[in-house]
C-alpha cells in the first residue's frame, strides 16, 4: 500500500505541469499519505502497531464548469467494517450543482441537515428558483447472520436504510421560502437470516419542513424553521385499521409504533445601526422528535431568549449578553418538570494595538418542579452554575522581535440549594494560566512558555494539576526547513494519588519544491504513577502534494 501512495504521489507530480499548461483546463488540490507506527511498553496496545491513511482533494475547472472530487482510504477497519473508503463529488457550472458518491447534503437544520448520502443529487438556482433533491443510501448494513439470537451482537447489526430529499423555493441568499420534504426507510431484506424477535427493527421516517429568511429592510430580519416528523420505529408492528381512510403513499407504513412530532426555530432581528442589534429567539423540539436526515438533535425543550450586541469608542469595546428561560416536559409524560434561567454576558476591550481584554460570564439555574407525582425534598434538583472567564494580552512587535503574553484566568461553580445533596455534588473548578511567546525575526527562532495550574475542589475529593511546556523552533534552509522540539511536565494530585506524565514531542517539516512538503512527528509519552508506569510511542510520517 505505502508503494502505491509513493507512486501515486509521484505520478501527480508530473501531471501537474500538463494541467497548468493547458489554459482549458485548471486543476488544483492535493494528496496526502500518511504512516503511523505506536508501540506501547507497560499496558497493552491502545493503537494498532502500523496504519495508513490516503487523502485527498481535486478540483478541475474547464469552461466553467467545476468538478470538485475528494477522498479518504485507510486500514483503520473494526471487525464488523470494511476499509474506510469514500470518494465523492459535486461538479457545478453556473446555477447546476451536481452530488455524486459519498456527500453531506444540508437543506434544513430540522429535516435534512448535513447527514451523509452515497447517492446522486443535483441543486438548481436559476434566478430566484431553489431546488435540490438526493437520492440514495442513508446508512450500511450491518449483517452478522451468524449471531442473531445474541443480544450482545444483535445490537451491532445494522438494516440498510435508502431514501431521498427534496428541497423547493424561491428567493435570494437574504430573503427566501424553502419547503423540504424527506422520505427515508430501512431495507427489510438487507439483513441476511433476520429474526424479528431477537433482532433490531426497521424504521421509516417522513418529514416536511419549511426554511425562510425574510429581510423586511436593512433593519429587521425574520427566520423561521419549521418541520413535522412521522416516525414509525417498528415496520414489523400490528398495522393499525384506518378503515376507508386513503393514506398519502408517501408516509410510512402506519402500524401501532407509528409517532407524529414537530419542532420549530424562530428568531426575530433589529438592527438599527451597524453597532447594535437585539434578537428574540423562541425554540421548540416536542419529545423524541427526530428525523432519519440529522444525526442528533436536543428534543423535548422550549426556550424563548433574548440577545443583545454592541459596540463603543469606535469598535474598541464590544457587549454582547442574552437572558432567557428553558424547560422541558412539554408533554406533561414525565413525573418531574424542569426549568433553566440562562444568563451570560461577554466583553472584548481593545484599546491599543498591543493591550487587550476578553471577558466571559455565564449563570444557569435548574429548578426541577413535580407535575405527575410530588417530589421529595430530598431528591429535588435545585441548583445553580456560573462560569468566569478574563484573558488579558499584551502584544509587542518590533524590528526583530515580537513578544506575546497572555494571562488567563477561569471558574467554574456549581451551587446545590438542596441541603440533603449538596455535600455530595457542589463543586468549584479554577485554571490559572500564563503564556509568554518570543519571536527572532531574521533568525527564524521562536520560544514558547506555558504554566498551567488547576484545582477541582469538590465534597469528596480535592484534585490539583500543574502543567509546564516549554518549545523551541527554528528556521533554516531559507524558510523550507521548520525544526520543532517541544517539551511537557504534568504533575497531578487526586486523593493522595500522583502521577507524572513526561511527554516530549519532535517535529520534523520540510518543503523541498513549491508543491512538496514532507513531515515527521515523534512523540513520546511516559507515565509514572504510584499505582501504574507505563510509556507509549508515537512516530508517523507523512507527504503532502498541492497542485
Amino acid at each position: 500500500m505505502l508503494q502505491r501512495i509513493i507512486v501515486l504521489g509521484l505520478l501527480l507530480s508530473f501531471l501537474q505541469p500538463l494541467f497548468s499548461q493547458n489554459k482549458y483546463v485548471k486543476v488544483n488540490g492535493g494528496v496526502s499519505a500518511t504512516t503511523i507506527f505506536y508501540s506501547a511498553n507497560g499496558i497493552e496496545n491502545r493503537k494498532d502497531p502500523f496504519s495508513y491513511i490516503l487523502s485527498g482533494n481535486v478540483n478541475v475547472t474547464s469552461f466553467g464548469v467545476s468538478l470538485p472530487f475528494s477522498f479518504t482510504i485507510s486500514n483503520r477497519n473494526s471487525e464488523f467494517h470494511q476499509p474506510f473508503n469514500q470518494f465523492g463529488l459535486s461538479p457545478k457550472y453556473k446555477w447546476v450543482t451536481l452530488h455524486l458518491g459519498y456527500r453531506n447534503i444540508k437543506f434544513d437544520p430540522l429535516v435534512m441537515n448535513g447527514h451523509q448520502v452515497l447517492g446522486i443529487g443535483v441543486e438548481l438556482t436559476p434566478g430566484k428558483f431553489r431546488f435540490g433533491a438526493i437520492y440514495g443510501r442513508f446508512k450500511k448494513d450491518i449483517n452478522i447472520a451468524h449471531s442473531v439470537n445474541v443480544p450482545e451482537i444483535d445490537s451491532l447489526q445494522q438494516y440498510s436504510r435508502k431514501g431521498y430529499a427534496i428541497k423547493i423555493g424561491v428567493g435570494s441568499k437574504e430573503t427566501f421560502v424553502d419547503f423540504i420534504f424527506l422520505n427515508v426507510s430501512d431495507d427489510t431484506l438487507s439483513l441476511e437470516n433476520h429474526n424479528p424477535e431477537n433482532s433490531i427493527s426497521p424504521s421509516a421516517n417522513t418529514v416536511i419542513g419549511i426554511n425562510t429568511n425574510i429581510k423586511f429592510s436593512k433593519k429587521f430580519l425574520f427566520k423561521l424553521n419549521g418541520a413535522y416528523s412521522v416516525y414509525t420505529t417498528d415496520l414489523y408492528s400490528m398495522p393499525i385499521d384506518i378503515g376507508s381512510i386513503s393514506m398519502p403513499s408517501v408516509l410510512p407504513p402506519i402500524n401501532i409504533s407509528t409517532e407524529n412530532y414537530y419542532a420549530i426555530k424562530s428568531s426575530f432581528t433589529y438592527k438599527p445601526i451597524k453597532q447594535f442589534s437585539i434578537s428574540l429567539n423562541y425554540r421548540r423540539i416536542e419529545p423524541n422528535y427526530k428525523s432519519m436526515g440529522a444525526y442528533f438533535m436536543q428534543n423535548d425543550a422550549e426556550n424563548i431568549t433574548l440577545n443583545t450586541s454592541f459596540s463603543i469608542w469606535k469598535n474598541k469595546i464590544r457587549i454582547g449578553g442574552s437572558v432567557g428561560t428553558e424547560r422541558n416536559n412539554l408533554n406533561k409524560v414525565r413525573s418531574s418538570t424542569t426549568r433553566r434561567w440562562i444568563g451570560s454576558g461577554n466583553l472584548n476591550f481593545n484599546p491599543t494595538r498591543s493591550f487587550g481584554l476578553t471577558a466571559n460570564y455565564a449563570n444557569f439555574s435548574l429548578n426541577q418542579q413535580g407535575d405527575a407525582v410530588q417530589i421529595a425534598d430530598s431528591v429535588k434538583l435545585y441548583q445553580t452554575s456560573s462560569q468566569f472567564s478574563i484573558i488579558p494580552r499584551y502584544i509587542v512587535f518590533a524590528e526583530k522581535t515580537s513578544h506575546i503574553i497572555m494571562l488567563m484566568y477561569n471558574s467554574s461553580r456549581l451551587n446545590d440549594k438542596n441541603p440533603y445533596t449538596y455535600q455530595f455534588t457542589e463543586f468549584h473548578l479554577s485554571n490559572y494560566m500564563i503564556n509568554y511567546n518570543i519571536n527572532f525575526l531574521p533568525s527564524g527562532f521562536g520560544f514558547t512558555s506555558n504554566f498551567t495550574y488547576s484545582v477541582v475542589d469538590m465534597a469528596m475529593s480535592k484534585n490539583n494539576n500543574k502543567t509546564i511546556a516549554l518549545g523551541l523552533s527554528k528556521n533554516l534552509l531559507k524558510n523550507k526547513l521548520l525544526l520543532r522540539f517541544n517539551q511537557m511536565f504534568t504533575f497531578s494530585n487526586s486523593n493522595n494519588q500522583s502521577q507524572t506524565i513526561i511527554r516530549p514531542v519532535i517535529s520534523v517539516s520540510y518543503k523541498p519544491a513549491k508543491h512538496h512538503r514532507i513531515k515527521f512527528h515523534f512523540i513520546y509519552n511516559k507515565n509514572i504513577s504510584n499505582q501504574q508506569n507505563y510509556s507509549e510511542t508515537t512516530a508517523d510520517l507523512s507527504y503532502h502534494f498541492t497542485f
